[in-house]
């Protein structure tokens, strides 16, 4: 009979434990009778669950022994504090198993385990399958979660999910459970990851709750990671510049030139950006980069302007130079675009080498021209600030034009056209505000009605030329003046204000001092920024923020909003609009999205059940920039536009007001010096077989063209 090599003894055969109570041990007295030092340990096994996984429910000390010489005793404490197999009420073997792992071999005892019902309600125990998940925006994430329920009687348990926007679970955060006595159940929360600055890529910390109803709660955590998505962006409008960057500067020594470029970030992480720019040919501290280190959030877009302030050469040729700018991304997780950018500078000398001799020769006497008032160009001469307004007179020789100098000038047309003449006649009056609109007074042009941007109306006359106005009133201060009308018959003025206020003036009771109340006005709830007299001439249309175009019968006080062809947000409006003298019934209109709309309004101004008729409309009439002006012929044959890109366009129309179809792309008939400096407004006066076309626009210039009427129209032939 072979020799036991482990001899071991517990201290009881039986136990009684009830879940939720005290915890119940008993002692194990183990001997080593081999001839060999060994450390000892045990295992606990509840009768019909070996193999099984199951959660601790009882604890032993020590965890193992240490070596033990041979003949020595080692004592170990067992300590039962939950149940071995949950909800199971009832007598229950447990097999002691001693065993060391030099030895080879082991002992086993038995003690009767009686599990009585609990005496309160058992925490439930919560596990996470999956405790750190990963995923992708735009994904849908299942959240395994694994509910115990050790207890021995049903649990009725609330769920819930804690850390993590509600909002991207479709189901909802909470769900109720049943889970049978000493059962497990499983659920998933689906999760519905977004794409945008709300859901950053970095880890969700999460928090499963599982409360008994009028019980315990047991409490899982884990961690939802949203993982890095999109790209990175670097760009420039404008890689090609010129130093100088306007003609404004070409005699400067010393000039900037401004790159303006953007830096996107279409991603879920956070950027921080920096920019270096390296130049062969341009020295470091010439380049100024503002700012040069980016913080840049998800989805987030930011400018960053690049400044080049280099002195140019006196005379020589122009030299081209290469900026080569990268950006350095800081999480480079996601798709880097276009890192690197090559930013192009011409540098124009002062003086090119073939201008010396051309100076000599012809740059004196065009020289001594330039620098005088004869001089439509210069700047020490005319407007120096943006002009607002201008206007022709009747019979086209002469104009009137107000800026945001606070001055109101008259124009000789001739000397447009003539460098002999002078084309500035003077300044009329000089204001103490910027200067909005401006309009001479019908038939004998003898008074000019201003507008100002305090609000102000001034009637200046034409003839008795003073230094004060004739009439000066208002209605209220700061109420800016955007638009003047003269009634057909001279004896009231309609104004309209950036308020959305509209008020009709009777001229005959505002003759002397500074009466301010007129005898008609509606308020709208936009501002106002064009008005045309239609129809019988005794309605008024009315355009402005939000692309609203009504009309108004002062008469009758009446007034009703005509559907416009689009719906405009609070950055778009109808800025011009404009009838002809002859034909009040065909009215323009142009807007800031660029449309221009020919209108039919010889029904719809005096029956309101009628709808105003378009008779024509065409988008991109200046290159996608806003239409800011424009005037129709006294016979409606001729439309012309100004413009954000800086042109004056001429529009030959038909008898029945649509585009003449062999000019159905425009005359280009002038333009500012750059396309940044806008046409601000335009008209036209038709002269037997010649027209002439007035503009004003933001750099600050008047032009006046006079040129023959276009061929093939048979709109204005006797």
């Amino acid at each position: 009979m072979l020799k036991e090599l482990i001899q071991s003894r517990i201290s009881v055969n039986e136990l009684t434990y009830k879940p939720g109570g005290d915890s119940v041990g008993f002692g194990v007295q183990v001997v080593n009778t081999s001839d060999r030092f060994a450390s000892f340990q045990i295992d606990i096994i509840p009768a019909g669950t070996e193999g099984q996984d199951r959660l601790p429910w009882y604890s032993i000390s020590p965890d193992i022994s240490s070596k033990t010489p041979p003949g020595t005793t080692t004592e170990f404490q067992v300590n039962i504090f939950d149940t071995p197999t949950p909800g199971f009420i009832g007598q229950m073997n447990l097999t002691v198993r001693i065993f060391a792992m030099e030895l080879g071999d082991e002992s086993r005892q038995l003690v009767r385990l009686i599990l009585e019902k609990g005496t309160r309600s058992v925490p439930l125990k919560v596990q996470l399958p999956l405790d750190k998940i990963q995923a992708l925006p735009r994904e849908e994430v299942p959240i395994p979660v694994r509910i115990i329920n050790p207890g021995q009687s049903l649990a009725k348990t609330i769920v819930t999910l804690r850390g993590i926007n509600p909002t991207w679970f479709g189901d909802g955060i909470e769900k109720q459970v049943m889970v049978q006595p000493g059962k497990e159940t499983e659920i998933r929360f689906v999760c519905t990851i977004p794409f945008g600055p709300n859901a950053p890529s970095k880890p969700y910390p999460f928090t499963i709750e599982a409360r008994l109803i009028d019980g315990e709660l047991s409490i899982g955590n884990g961690s939802l990671e949203i993982l890095p998505m999109g790209n990175t962006d670097f760009k420039c409008e404008q890689p090609d510049r010129h130093l100088p960057p306007r003609r404004q500067q070409w005699f400067r020594r010393t000039t900037s030139v401004d790159y303006p470029l953007t830096l996107n970030n279409a991603s879920n992480v956070q950027q921080k950006v920096s920019l270096e720019i390296k130049s062969a040919s341009i020295p470091f501290s010439a380049i100024l980069i503002t700012p040069t280190i980016v913080d840049l959030g998800p989805q987030e877009t930011q400018p960053v302007l690049v400044t080049i302030t280099q002195p140019r050469p006196i005379i020589g040729r122009a030299k081209s130079v290469t900026l080569q700018t990268r950006s350095t991304w800081s999480d480079r997780r996601v798709d880097i675009q276009h890192e690197t950018l090559d930013l192009k500078l011409k540098i124009h000398p002062i003086l090119l080498i073939w201008w010396i001799v051309g100076i000599a020769v012809f740059v004196v006497p065009p020289t001594v021209w330039w620098f005088s008032c004869l001089n439509p160009y210069n700047r020490s001469c005319g407007h120096s600030e943006a002009v607002n307004t201008v206007q022709l007179s009747g019979n086209a020789d002469r104009a009137v034009s107000g800026s945001g100098d606070q001055t109101i000038r008259e124009w000789d047309i001739a000397g447009f056209d003539s460098p002999l003449i002078n084309q500035e006649i003077g300044i009329i009056a000089k204001m103490n505000k910027a200067v909005r609109v401006m309009r001479y007074k019908p038939v004998n042009n003898d008074q000019v009605a201003v507008g100002l941007e305090n609000g102000e109306i001034q009637l200046w006359d034409m003839l008795q030329r003073s230094d004060k106005p004739k009439v000066s009133f208002g209605q209220q201060r700061d109420d800016r003046v955007l638009d003047l009308r003269f009634t057909p018959d001279s004896k009231s003025l309609i104004s309209a204000h950036g308020s959305g206020q509209l008020f009709r003036w009777d001229l005959n009771q505002n003759q002397s001092g500074t009466q301010a109340n007129p005898n008609k006005k509606l308020q709208l709830e936009f501002a106002i920024y064009s008005t045309a007299i239609v129809g019988d001439g005794q309605t008024l249309a009315i355009g402005g923020k939000f692309n609203r175009l009504e009309l108004w019968n002062w008469q009758t006080n009446q007034h009703r909003s005509i559907p416009y062809l689009k719906p405009g947000g609070q950055y778009d409006y109808i800025q011009t609009l404009a009838t002809a003298d002859y034909q009040p019934q065909t009215m323009a209109s142009g807007d800031t999205q660029g449309d221009i709309v020919l209108w039919d309004m010889k029904t719809c101004a005096t029956d309101p059940k009628q709808p105003c008729r378009v008779l024509d409309q065409w988008t991109n009439a200046h290159g996608n920039s806003p239409v800011r002006s424009v005037a129709l012929s006294r016979n409606a044959c001729y439309l012309v536009s100004g413009g954000g890109d800086g042109r004056v366009m001429l529009w030959p129309l038909t008898a029945d007001g649509r585009r003449a179809s062999n000019y159905l792309a425009g005359i280009l008939v002038d333009q500012s010096f750059t396309p940044k400096n806008a046409i601000q407004s335009v008209d036209i006066k038709i002269l037997k077989d010649k027209m002439v076309i007035l503009s004003g626009s933001e750099d600050p210039q008047i032009r006046a063209k006079t040129r023959p009427k276009p061929d093939q129209l048979e709109c204005d032939r006797e």
